[in-house]
């Protein structure tokens, strides 16, 4: 299958900087620096429009820890400690055909992150469908990118 591993799972926390610390010295982890990514269309909830993430991963992996700096509302909200888990995710070989697969067992697609020409970065399963676990799908030409900034070559 093309979506069956997991290379990272990620973690909304208030304050990226306040939990990457916190963690850092509550559990020996460490993380590569903060990245802002502006997000060119968010389709979520039927609606599409420009959005923003604050993440970082752990240098430690895989599995990756990512943490993701909470938002008020949306994709990304922080709802508190007790659903501070937001994914799992994973690089995909064809992301048609994995989320064809989704599909196919009746899990459908909650969001989407797109580039301006609407190539896909990353789609992400509704988590009702699957237990309460939501998956990201992140489409094979990030591979690189991530590997890249993994490595400590800055984001490109």
């Amino acid at each position: 299958m093309t979506h069956s591993n997991v290379s990272h799972v990620g973690f909304l926390v208030p304050d990226l900087l306040e939990g990457m610390a916190r963690i850092s010295r509550a559990l020996g982890i460490s993380f590569l620096p903060p990245l802002d990514q502006e997000i060119a269309v968010l389709e979520e909830g039927g609606q599409s429009a420009p959005g923003h993430i604050r993440l970082t991963w752990s240098i430690e992996g895989p599995p990756h820890i990512e943490l993701i700096e909470g938002q008020v509302s949306g994709l990304y909200a922080y709802h508190g400690i007790d659903r501070a888990f937001h994914h799992l995710g994973g690089f995909t070989e064809s992301h048609d055909e994995s989320l064809s697969h989704f599909s196919s067992l009746g899990i459908r697609m909650e969001a989407c992150q797109r580039e301006p020409d609407g190539t896909i970065i990353a789609s992400y399963s509704e988590p009702h469908d699957l237990f309460g676990i939501r998956y990201e799908h992140i489409a094979p030409g990030r591979r690189a990118d991530i590997e890249k900034w993994l490595s400590g070559e800055p984001w490109s």
